[in-house]
């Protein structure tokens, strides 16, 4: 592990923008 918090966020942040550029969803 060894992941914070904040990285955790900006992880889930940036799969969720790639995953609205690929499927054209929300």
């Amino acid at each position: 592990d060894g992941v914070t918090v904040d990285e955790l966020l900006k992880i889930i942040a940036f799969v969720r923008s790639n995953s609205k550029d690929l499927t054209g969803n929300e």
